[in-house]
């Protein structure tokens, strides 16, 4: 479970395509913490830590994650937001959005006018992922 706060923002520093997923791998200063199979928050998807090494954590991104998310428009050198799990014993800080009778997580702030999800919004480093 997430709180939503932002702890920081970590620098890709490898992307290697496998088949239809993506391995991305980050630093950031919490690296030294990190076990396999934790979960990160990264720009708000969750994904499961499967190496660590070198400084760097990898995770890796299904077909699926990468289309419904903005983690297939990365690129080396990007940040992304990361947020560690909520630990149990600490605060719970964050916004809990949802009033018991809301019909909705959240109020809109934005309405969305026009979407484009053509390959050439996705190249990086001159390879499609």
């Amino acid at each position: 479970m997430f709180s939503g706060i932002i702890e920081e923002t970590a620098t890709v520093v490898g992307i290697e395509k496998d088949r239809e997923n993506v391995h991305f791998t980050l630093k950031c200063s919490f690296v030294d913490e990190l076990k396999i199979d934790q979960s990160v928050a990264h720009n708000g998807v969750c994904l499961t830590v499967v190496n660590i090494a070198n400084g760097a954590y990898t995770v890796t991104a299904m077909k699926e994650t990468l289309d419904r998310s903005n983690l297939g428009l990365l690129c080396v050198g990007d940040r992304v937001n990361v947020e560690r799990s909520m630990l149990m014993n600490g605060r719970l800080d964050g916004m809990w959005t949802k009033p018991p009778a809301a019909p909705k997580y959240a109020t809109p702030m934005a309405v969305i006018t026009s979407t484009s999800n053509t390959r050439a919004h996705r190249r990086c480093a001159g390879a499609a992922i």
